[in-house]
């Protein structure tokens, strides 16, 4: 079953003359060619936006696993939440998507042996910490240029070298333009051999898991947008959507100093939805000093509205 998407508007009334039938033909002629234009921008911004959301039901790839718990915030920052022992912890604001991807990975292996587990609060809270001392102790190799990372080289040319040794043989990872890019790769390289490292391989399968290090390496980049460029409308959309451990996708707003949640959906699509919805709802009250009770009513009306929207949207109510 397919759903056809019209806009009644200028748009069915331009290629007609003017409403009033008092326009030259000339007139309404370039009318008509004006509105044809816009109608065709309006079509290309909605077939990019679709060509940047992939099927929710297919399979994660490594890029949208290490995106999952990192969120764009308001500021142009990214934060990373990770839900561990029954809550959500905060690891901390990031500058850069590299760097708070990077952080999301050593907290997981910080964290994975013990998720599983049952822990007391406090035993919970070590972890966490020590879990954020390790992200602290990362980056800090990063904001330092002469420590020294396994597996990292810095270039005469500025660059940073990725190689490391695999099975007897020196194994080149390529040469990248900053250090946490380079300790990106270091790190998704080491995760793809480690499994196999202790093993005696033969010279066609070292070659082989090389191989698929390298492919997830480049996987990985050519996917990642560089940071420091203008995020796209769909990076905008997203700020506030995050995965949640069973696969579906929160929405949670800033809106007078408080995030407030606006519902888990089953789709990405449709949590960009509500996203949307809720902060078309709440845009001309967030410039505003309200009171608790005042917020509190406006995020009730945009909950009320994102239901509305879906409940509108499974009827087809228009």
């Amino acid at each position: 079953k397919f759903w056809n998407v019209r806009h009644e508007g200028a748009g069915d009334f331009g290629k007609k003359g003017c409403a009033g039938g008092g326009g030259s033909d000339e007139g309404s002629e370039a009318d008509a060619e004006e509105i044809d234009a816009n109608v065709k921008l309006a079509k290309e911004a909605v077939a990019n936006a679709f060509s940047k959301v992939k099927d929710s039901t297919a399979s994660k790839a490594p890029f949208e696993t290490d995106m999952a718990c990192v969120t764009a915030t308001p500021s142009g920052k990214w934060m990373l939440r990770i839900y561990y022992q029954g809550g959500y912890r905060c690891f901390g604001t990031h500058c850069t998507r590299e760097r708070a991807i990077l952080a999301r990975r050593v907290v997981r292996g910080a964290l994975e042996a013990t998720r599983a587990l049952k822990l007391t609060a406090e035993e919970t809270e070590a972890n966490v910490e020590l879990a954020k001392d390790a992200v602290a102790k990362a980056l800090s190799k990063l904001k330092d240029e002469k420590a020294d990372v396994a597996g990292m080289t810095a270039m005469p040319s500025g660059k940073w070298r990725v190689a490391m040794r695999y099975q007897g043989e020196p194994r080149n990872f390529g040469t990248y333009n900053t250090r946490e890019r380079a300790m990106l790769a270091n790190h998704i390289a080491r995760g793809e051999v480690e499994a196999t490292r202790g093993q005696k391989l033969t010279s066609g399968e070292a070659e082989a898991n090389v191989k698929l290090a390298k492919d997830a390496v480049a996987r990985f980049f050519s996917k990642l947008k560089d940071s420091a460029e203008r995020r796209a409308p769909l990076d905008t959309d997203m700020i506030g959507v995050t995965t949640t451990v069973s696969g579906k996708w929160a929405v949670a707003i800033k809106y007078q100093g408080e995030n407030q949640s606006i519902g888990t959906h089953d789709t990405r699509e449709r949590a960009m939805l509500a996203n949307h919805v809720a902060r078309g709802k709440l845009e001309a009250t967030s410039g505003r000093k309200l009171t608790f009770e005042e917020a509190e009513a406006n995020v009730e009306l945009a909950k009320d509205a994102v239901a509305s929207f879906f409940y509108k949207l499974k009827t087809g109510i228009r």
